[in-house]
Order: C-alpha cells, then structure tokens, then sequence
C-alpha cells in the first residue's frame, strides 16, 4: 500500500522499501533542450561526420583532422549528456529506504519545513513540505517504521 504525502511542488509517495518523489515542476526549456535540441544536434553532427567520410575519403590538411575531431568530440560529449538526463530524473526520484543515512530538518521558514534525505553514498534529496499541511510528522512516522537507523536532526 502506498502512502502519499504533499510537497511544496509535488508529491511523495512510499512503498515498504522506496521512496517516490512525483514533481509537479516542469520546466519547459529544459524539457526542450534534453529531449529535443541535443537529439537534433547530435544528428546533424553525426549526419555531417558520415557525409565528410564519403565524399572525402582522404583528408588532407590539418585543418579537417582538427574539425573531423572537434565533431566526433561534440558527438560524444553530447550523446553522454543524454545520457546523464535520462539516469540523473530516474534514480534522482527513486530512493530506496534502507539506503537513508539521515534526514535533516530545517524550520527556520515560517511556511515551509525544508528536508535533506541523505543516502549511505552521501547523495542528497532536498524536499519542502508546507507547514500548514502538518504532512512532516506523518512522513517522519513512516520512514522510522521503515528504517529505524535513520538519524533525525532538527536545525
């Protein structure tokens, strides 16, 4: 049975063993730059390194060894960069609770409640709760029903 607790932007949402983090932040130009801009550019670099490669089939000054390199650099940089997108949103919002280290808990705000869920490997997931919506407490109850190694720290 999943529980669902509300964020400041977003949800939360736990199994027995994981964390879900649901954002209702959307960012639409970083939506377009990793799932359209780099694709395309990548294409057209790949596209422009082929078409060199049969028409040319001899390179002869330093000039197009240099850009030759400088493409398939590009090529791969931004074929890595889809890459981290695509793994960085997926295990960024999968947490896996057993792997909770500490949570710290920051109050200093009159209505928001910021929280730090740290891992084993010291990866960070910051989360805001409302303080209106009393959804702290409850969320606290689970995790330590859950992990009870957790070390809890009030700022």
């Amino acid at each position: 049975m999943k529980k669902r607790f509300v964020l400041v932007q977003g949800y939360v949402s736990m199994d027995n063993d994981t964390l879900y983090v649901e954002n209702n932040k959307h960012n639409i130009v970083q939506d377009l730059k990793s799932k359209t801009i780099l694709p395309i550019i990548a294409g057209i670099l790949l596209y422009n390194i082929i078409q060199k490669q049969k028409f040319n089939s001899t390179i002869e000054t330093t000039k197009e060894i240099i850009l030759l390199g400088f493409q398939w650099l590009g090529l791969i940089v931004i074929i890595l960069i889809i890459a981290y997108l695509i793994f960085k949103i997926h295990w960024s919002n999968k947490i896996i609770i057993n792997n909770l280290k500490k949570i710290e808990i920051d109050n200093s705000d009159d209505f928001v409640t910021e929280m730090t869920l740290t891992t084993v490997k010291n990866r960070e997931k910051h989360m805001e709760f409302r303080k209106l919506e009393n959804q702290l407490e409850p969320f606290l109850e689970e995790i330590k029903k859950r992990n009870s190694r957790i070390k809890i720290k009030y700022k």
